[in-house]
């Protein structure tokens, strides 16, 4: 995949995100007692929990559900990202109140435009020795090193409140657990209208099903979306906001 395409991705999962957030909170982007950190502690937790690691109970590895955790990170990610941006510019006088559509636009070429450098460096990382989705004992001995390595190394930099940092870790992660970056942002999609199904339907009041037809959580039943969609001719012409939420619908409904 070409470097251009990276970055068309990116800016649209920024753009995506930050519509997102204000579905929840038209004024997101002000709050300062959202915890964007904690989130992303909890998601790699939860990445770490599907390597099966506990020798004191049995669980299996879940690859799907590693790369669907990463991309829940990406998602906290992207949110915290924006709000640094928008503390560290001082173009904006006023940071307590809404900002425009202009603003906004402005804010996330700022994001793109300062992770150029790392997005180089993706493009140019060496090519895996395994396939992320063919993985026999020995190289999922090593893809898990790999995991917890970066893993370590992002929630380090948050701590440090370093972003440069932690989208190195983060696109380190993505490398690891995704074939390319339009596997890893095919997803980002899907839980990105996941999510903006979930607030159309009551998560917040709580009165959402997350168990759908055939007794499997929403998560699952939106990577098989994935999946079909791929296997359709011109795959790209359906891998929308729109007809994801679409199939969605009839999903939820069965």
């Amino acid at each position: 995949m070409n470097q251009t395409k990276i970055k068309k991705y990116l800016f649209e999962t920024m753009n995506l995100q930050y519509l997102f957030n204000s579905i929840v909170n038209d004024n997101w982007i002000n709050q300062k007692d959202y915890k964007w950190d904690v989130s992303m502690f909890v998601e790699i937790g939860e990445m770490l929990a599907s390597t099966g690691y506990k020798h004191w109970k049995n669980e299996p590895f879940d690859l799907e559900n590693i790369k669907m955790e990463i991309v829940d990170v990406y998602h906290f990610w992207l949110s915290w990202g924006l709000v640094k941006t928008l503390e560290d510019n001082d173009s904006y006088s006023n940071k307590t109140n809404e900002i425009s559509k202009e603003q906004k636009n402005d804010l996330v070429f700022q994001l793109l435009d300062k992770r150029e450098n790392i997005l180089n460096e993706y493009y140019n990382l060496n090519p895996l020795q395994y396939n992320p989705l063919i993985l026999d004992h020995k190289h999922k001995e090593h893809f898990t090193q790999l995991l917890k390595k970066y893993s370590f190394e992002f929630t380090k930099n948050l701590i440090d409140n370093n972003i440069e940092e932690s989208f190195k870790s983060l696109i380190s992660l993505i490398h690891v657990c995704f074939i390319d970056f339009e596997e890893f942002y095919s997803l980002y999609l899907a839980k990105n209208a996941l999510n903006k199904f979930r607030q159309s339907n009551g998560y917040k009041n709580g009165t959402y099903k997350k168990i759908w037809h055939s007794n499997l959580e929403d998560n699952y039943h939106v990577s098989n979306i994935i999946k079909n969609i791929k296997e359709l001719e011109e795959f790209e012409n359906y891998l929308n906001l729109e007809y994801i939420l679409e199939k969605m619908t009839i999903e939820y409904k069965k």
